[in-house]
């Protein structure tokens, strides 16, 4: 399922020529284009794919691709609700591969290296890799870190879901998307033994495996090492312009 719904605004929308991120263009094509020829490579995707976003600019732009297109919802986590009750996986209770829209630099390889690595045990997997790990591939990144166990790490927009697992901790992920952008709000969700790890440098990724399964009564695992290609999206212009730099776009002038 890829999420489809974000929006961008000023300069970047008024040079991408849209508001909507998946339609960005990119490549020989969109974004979100991108996405799904990477999930299609991985050759490990169901299809149909579903797509959650505003629906009639998405039917458009993806008209033959056998892609399902569900309106999108108010918040992020609402858009990943409704998409999770569209798949299959909700009735067997089989994992459901999540991901942004706004990850043009992602690959097949990628994909199913984070499925092949995902223990068959766990509820809800988000991969995670160091700074040094991301900037090997991408050096020069303008990326986000946060630090545990003593290094910078940056988590991926890519995660595998037991759609139960998502649906019964919603108020929570509601919390989480609205904080996602800010580390101590994150931490503070977490209680606080996390915060004061968090303030001494002490926080582990175990530890935090453990409160978020605490607090969702679900099994929470990360993979560590995840491919770069998971982490690398696209928020910003500066963003954009460092994705096109290693993937050549047709000229969009700011």
């Amino acid at each position: 399922m890829i999420t489809a719904g974000g929006r961008i605004s000023g300069a970047f929308a008024a040079a991408a020529g849209t508001e909507i991120k998946a339609l960005v263009p990119f490549a020989d094509g969109t974004m979100i284009d991108c996405v799904i020829e990477a999930l299609r490579q991985s050759g490990r995707v169901e299809e149909p794919i579903i797509v959650v976003g505003p629906e009639a600019e998405m039917c458009a732009a993806l008209t033959g691709k056998n892609l399902r297109v569900i309106a999108e919802g108010i918040t992020g986590p609402e858009n990943m609700i409704q998409g999770l009750r569209a798949l299959p996986e909700a009735e067997h209770e089989g994992w459901a591969l999540l991901c942004t829209c706004d990850l043009p630099l992602l690959t097949g390889d990628a994909i199913r290296e984070l499925l092949d690595a995902a223990p068959e045990d766990a509820d809800i997997i988000f991969p995670i890799l160091t700074k040094e790990q991301y900037e090997a591939q991408f050096p020069g990144s303008p990326g986000t870190y946060t630090p545990l166990e003593g290094r910078l790490y940056t988590g991926g927009s890519v995660f595998l879901v037991r759609p139960s697992a998502f649906s019964r901790n919603r108020v929570l992920i509601e919390k989480v998307f609205a904080s996602r952008k800010e580390i101590f709000s994150m931490a503070k969700l977490g209680g606080f033994g996390l915060i004061m790890r968090f303030l001494t440098g002490t926080l582990t990724i175990e530890y935090v495996e453990r409160r978020a399964s605490e607090l969702t009564g679900c099994r929470c695992r990360a993979v560590r090492g995840a491919s770069p290609t998971l982490a690398a999206d696209v928020d910003t212009w500066e963003d954009y312009e460092f994705a096109r730099r290693l993937r050549p776009v047709p000229e969009v002038a700011l």
